[in-house]
């Protein structure tokens, strides 16, 4: 329980995160999310992914009402940049297995530690999926506890409403 933190103030906010492949002028999926993020330096809601190839954007922590507002400000972000820099964002929920399988140079170096570590197909497989995640935040333990017990019963319900890879992605 000490690992996580609630807070009052918190309490059923919002925050999203969505993940996108890159693709170049050629149509390729394309590791050149350093690049992008070079360009949007000073926007602290875009960030990198363990692939190369991936850029996040996130929103949040907001409430519910605040949600399509964020989301549009971070396309108008994003789209400026896209012109610049002639690419294109993609949302397939898995890649073709010849996508490349560069990772991110991440500043503290974690990601090239745990690229030491995995093996090709787990690899590929840690490159070639992208998701949204949705955090909602819980004011206590017990609030967060009652909401998950609750929500595990339709686990299988939601992981098939949201899977639109024929299970790839799961």
């Amino acid at each position: 329980m000490n690992k996580f933190r609630f807070r009052q103030d918190g309490a059923l906010l919002v925050g999203i995160e969505r993940e996108c492949f890159l693709i170049n002028n050629e149509s390729k999926i394309s590791p050149m999310a350093q690049l992008v993020l070079s360009h949007l330096a000073d926007k602290e809601q875009f960030g990198y992914e363990f692939s190369a190839c991936q850029l996040e954007d996130r929103i949040g922590p907001c409430g519910l009402n605040e949600i399509k507002n964020q989301l549009k400000e971070n396309e108008k972000d994003v789209i400026e940049v896209e012109s610049k820099l002639q690419f294109k964002r993609s949302w397939m929920e898995v890649a073709p297995e010849d996508m490349p399988l560069d990772i991110y140079p991440d500043p503290t170096g974690r990601y090239q530690e745990i690229k030491k570590k995995l093996s090709g197909n787990i690899l590929l497989a840690a490159c070639r999926v992208i998701g949204t995640h949705i955090h909602i935040g819980m004011p206590d333990h017990n609030t967060a506890i009652k909401v998950y017990n609750q929500v595990i019963s339709e686990l299988d319900r939601l992981c098939n409403e949201g899977d639109g890879s024929s299970g790839k992605r799961l």
